[in-house]
């Protein structure tokens, strides 16, 4: 079985006070929900303060410290109309590009196969493109989420040009954004995009916890939400989807937007996968079950792709990333079109969407918007739904028709 963290975990925020707050036996794992035990987490519910969170409008970091002692920075954004208090209805500036020579020194680190690791940064890494936001946004009504979203990086590791840039989107959707910043002394090369899983490493020393325990700092500062979505893009879409699959029985992850990844590990188990690990679940450093892969189906998983998302520079070329398809846009539905076949092999309940997006491509600009937009919008023909859609970008939903026919001009 997959394990769990324990009331024995620590971890520490260090704000921008200064203050260290060590949270042991802060977080545990008890018949699938995340609750709270121990002197220390009492005593933060009284004087929150402690943390050393600033939870007023506007930007801000702290320091998070991790089981490991691994440092982890959060960059966080919370809008003007953010409500910290608990909203019944809630369910759930523009940075210059990076010069070339960046974006290949960091798109082509070695995956210690010999290969490119498929996730470079795109031209656009990290901005979101509010000329585009704003024309199809023309004709919509204000929306209102008060919701709390994490953003995960690329490859460049800019947490904090992310969080910047998702400002305007923000104050948009009325949401607090954070972007925690692994790092590559920390999780270097592809370690960021499994999410710190590896073999011998124990859940609680993993990036995708650092997650929940990031969230629970954040309630113990005063914040109070019953749970958060999480979007990735490129390397930061790759952590997204096995957050998915590797997160615990109790995680507070609402919903889950994956675009554009450059390749995926496929919810297959050991008897019927080709290729093991990292391109499926065979030989997993965790053991998973038919009642863990069910788990999984049931989560709410959207898999965004750029139609346009075809090109091969920077491009996994390993057989077990090839057997996914040729390009990022093959591959984003071969990964969908096998998790509905293995949840219906099964008979499991699928949670997850495909939405397509033409004339776009390795683009984090646009899919940054589109995804603000499924997970939050008011308007029903815009959000997350677990219907089962098409398997290809020729036969698109009715409402994944109605999102194109507003943006296809302004992309």
């Amino acid at each position: 079985q997959m394990p769990t963290a324990t009331s024995q975990d620590a971890t520490a925020a260090t704000g921008a006070t200064g203050a260290t707050v060590a949270t042991e036996g802060s977080v545990l794992i008890k018949d699938r929900e995340w609750t709270r035990s121990g002197s220390w987490a009492k005593q933060m519910l009284t004087d929150p303060t402690k943390t050393g969170l600033v939870l007023t409008p506007g930007l801000h970091h702290f320091d998070f410290k991790d089981r490991e002692g691994r440092v982890i920075p959060v960059h966080y954004y919370i809008s003007g109309d953010f409500s910290i208090g608990v909203d019944e209805n809630d369910p759930s500036t523009e940075a210059d590009p990076d010069d070339e020579e960046e974006e290949q020194a960091e798109g082509s680190h070695d995956t210690g196969e010999g290969e490119t690791d498929g996730d470079a940064p795109p031209d656009d890494e990290g901005v979101v493109d509010m000329e585009f936001e704003k024309e199809c946004l023309e004709h919509e009504e204000q929306m209102i989420s008060q919701s709390v979203l994490f953003v995960c990086h690329g490859v460049l590791r800019n947490a904090k040009t992310y969080c910047s840039n998702w400002i305007n989107l923000a104050e948009r959707f009325n949401l607090m954004v954070i972007c925690p910043e692994f790092t590559t002394e920390s999780f270097p090369d592809t370690l960021y995009n499994y999410g710190g899983v590896e073999k011998g490493k124990k859940q609680r020393t993993w990036a995708f916890t650092s997650i929940e325990y990031i969230f629970d700092t954040f309630l113990l500062s005063g914040m109070k939400k019953d749970g958060y979505s999480l979007f990735g893009h490129s390397a930061g879409a790759q952590f997204a989807h096995r957050f998915v699959l590797f997160s615990a029985p109790g995680s507070r992850c609402l919903q889950i937007v994956s675009a554009n990844a450059g390749w995926y590990t496929l919810p297959i188990l050991n008897e019927v996968s080709e290729h093991s690990w990292p391109y499926s679940l065979k030989k997993s450093p965790v053991p998973f079950t038919l009642a863990q892969l069910e788990l999984i189906f049931s989560r709410k998983l959207l898999i965004l792709l750029g139609q346009e998302d075809t090109g091969l520079k920077y491009l996994r070329v390993t057989p077990g990333a090839q057997a996914q398809g040729d390009n990022r846009f093959e591959r984003g539905l071969h990964f969908f079109t096998q998790a509905r076949k293995m949840a219906a092999a099964y008979g499991f309940k699928f949670n997850w969407s495909l939405r397509t997006v033409p004339t776009v491509g390795h683009s984090n600009k646009h899919m940054a918007f589109i995804a603000a937009r499924q997970l939050f919008s008011l308007s029903r023909a815009h959000r997350i739904e677990p219907a089962i859609p098409p398997t290809t970008a020729e036969e698109p939903e009715e409402e994944q028709e109605q999102d194109n026919e507003e943006c296809n001009n302004a992309a």
